[in-house]
């Protein structure tokens, strides 16, 4: 028997371009009689996945013969009982007469969704090419779709291209000068491709199923189609990336690096075209993905009158740990098993209304600690995983809401401002070479420094300094007493094995732009449709990558394509 993962036909999503795809097990979805949909069968960590089938069969009142066509439609690892850590997973079986058989078990039949279905072209007339401002998942998932639907978009991104912009980014990691178009925030990809690359979302679509599908027949692994907590790492991410380009440019996009928008022509209320350097260029709709860290174009957006509001973002600080610590801690007498990856942690403080809610996040296993930068003598962190989370270290940041009761006022730039006077502050405590201030947890819960040095994968080294000098007073009250109460919950946790530097300051953007809720354009300039992270509508890949759909599905719907 052949176990194959979930996947859909997506015959559907290439109405203007047949493209051939490759995979390692066919499309079978195409070929398979209706499946019954099994939840919650369980394997010990050592079990073969064929006992599956057979687990299944037992379900159905079968012999685990009859089941003709099986699939893995997800898997999760249930840790919450250390003596005995097991996967869980659902899975869909087919065989003869799959609607009676269900109905005798009372099991429901697998729904395959079509996101897509019943998407029609619009009427009005495109004036000139769509433009996606960023490289970024909102931009490169917005542009995939358009080209699909025959609207061949142009995309500008600031920074470089991957594999330009890796070798930006180790030369900084060398002591080397900072880029500030090409770097850990600019450049293809956007922030996630120096990121864990997790693949999770928050919210619930068909339509993520359909961004992971392109993931995967992009040179993806095709466990993210199944996997509960699905992860690429930076590694798979890039070549993912270069591989998507390519086909992307087969399909009419064209795309245009180290050309950063510097600012709008607006006529009549109206988007009409981009200054690029010294050229203008004419624009269709302007998908404006720019990322969570464009302060630069903030503020010429401002100047140009696009709509724009404070928003609510997360700032703290990046603890980092011994792997091992994590996993003790969290696989229990299955530590070291050989079919367990490094482990995870999520960690919110115990609700209190007097206490500041403080929760961690981005959670790297195996990862590293970065100088996640995007200006000159201003420094934050970030943290970043491979594809096998094998560096030995984990790291994450520990977190907090700052809203209008720390950053008051009208400026809609503000929150701006307040990460830029911290990460000046961090940069100063730590040196002209962006090493990063650094304490050892029990140190930085007393206040004192005791002359540590420090364990790290920080690529430009840590220095001991009072990190309480670079973050508000309040947040470091706060993430203080956290880091007790995260002892307790997972021990060592506060303990001197443990190092906290940051800030962490990036985490979400500052700032909204705001947009209409049904067409996803500008309420101040026509034509121009704000999308990810950078415009506030976003919070990760999966979301941003999400939001480019949505927000091109409206575009499709309102413009007829080229040629109609």
């Amino acid at each position: 028997m052949n176990v194959y993962v979930a996947r859909c036909n997506y015959d559907w999503l290439r109405p203007n371009v047949a493209l051939r795809l490759e995979h390692s097990a066919p499309n079978i979805l195409a070929l398979m009689s209706p499946l019954i949909r099994i939840h919650n069968l369980k394997t010990d960590l050592d079990d073969d996945q064929e006992l599956l089938k057979a687990r299944a069969a037992e379900r159905l009142g079968l012999p685990a013969d009859s089941i003709e066509e099986f699939r893995i439609a997800r898997r999760s690892l249930d840790a919450r009982h250390k003596k005995r850590i097991r996967w869980v997973y659902t899975v869909d079986a087919g065989m003869p007469d799959a609607e009676v058989v269900a109905k005798r078990a009372g099991l429901a039949m697998a729904e395959e969704q079509n996101p897509l279905e019943g998407l029609q072209h619009g009427q009005e007339t495109l004036p000139e090419r769509p433009v996606v401002v960023g490289c970024g998942p909102a931009g490169i998932f917005a542009a995939y779709l358009l080209s699909l639907y025959g609207y061949s978009p142009l995309v500008l991104e600031r920074g470089g291209a991957v594999r330009e912009r890796v070798q930006d980014v180790q030369r900084l990691w060398k002591g080397g000068e900072h880029n500030p178009e090409s770097n850990l925030l600019f450049g293809e990809g956007g922030a996630g491709t120096f990121s864990d690359g997790k693949l999770t979302c928050r919210t619930s679509s068909p339509l993520i199923s359909s961004i992971l599908q392109i993931m995967v027949e992009n040179r993806a692994p095709e466990n993210l189609l199944y996997e509960a907590r699905p992860h690429i790492g930076t590694d798979r991410l890039r070549a993912v990336l270069v591989t998507l380009r390519k086909r992307m440019v087969e399909m009419g996009v064209e795309f245009r690096f180290n050309a950063r928008m510097d600012d709008l022509r607006i006529e009549n209320g109206a988007l009409t075209g981009l200054q690029v350097g010294e050229e203008l260029i004419q624009t269709g709709p302007v998908l404006l993905g720019i990322g969570h860290s464009a302060r630069d174009t903030y503020e010429m957006l401002r100047t140009r009158g696009v709509n724009m509001e404070f928003k609510p973002f997360q700032f703290g600080m990046r603890v980092e740990h011994p792997q091992e610590l994590i996993d003790r801690d969290q696989y229990g007498d299955a530590f070291g098993h050989q079919n367990l990856g490094p482990a995870e942690y999520i960690l919110v403080r115990d609700k209190n209304r007097k206490r500041r809610p403080v929760f961690s996040f981005c959670m790297c296993p195996g990862g590293v600690v970065l100088p996640s930068i995007s200006e000159p003598e201003a420094l934050c962190t970030n943290g970043m995983s491979n594809h096998k989370r094998n560096s030995g270290l984990a790291n994450g940041g520990l977190v907090m809401t700052i809203g209008e009761r720390e950053v008051s006022g009208t400026d809609p730039l503000r929150g701006v401002e307040f990460q830029r006077l911290y990460e000046r502050k961090a940069f100063l405590l730590g040196g002209s070479d962006y090493t990063a201030p650094a304490q050892s947890i029990p140190d930085f819960v007393r206040g004192i420094q005791s002359g540590r040095t420090f364990e790290t994968t920080y690529p430009n080294g840590y220095v001991e300094a009072d990190l309480r000098e670079m973050i508000p007073s309040s947040a470091a009250r706060a993430i203080a007493s956290t880091l007790k109460e995260f002892d307790r919950k997972l021990p060592g946790f506060g303990s001197d094995r443990g190092t906290i530097t940051g800030p962490e300051s990036r985490g979400s953007s500052p700032v909204r732009i705001v947009r209409d809720s049904d067409s996803f354009e500008s309420i101040s300039v026509k034509n121009l449709y704000p999308i990810g992270e950078g415009a506030g509508y976003a919070g990760g890949i999966i979301s941003a990558a999400l939001d480019g759909m949505k927000t091109a599905i409206a575009i499709i719907r309102r413009y007829a394509s080229p040629g109609k």
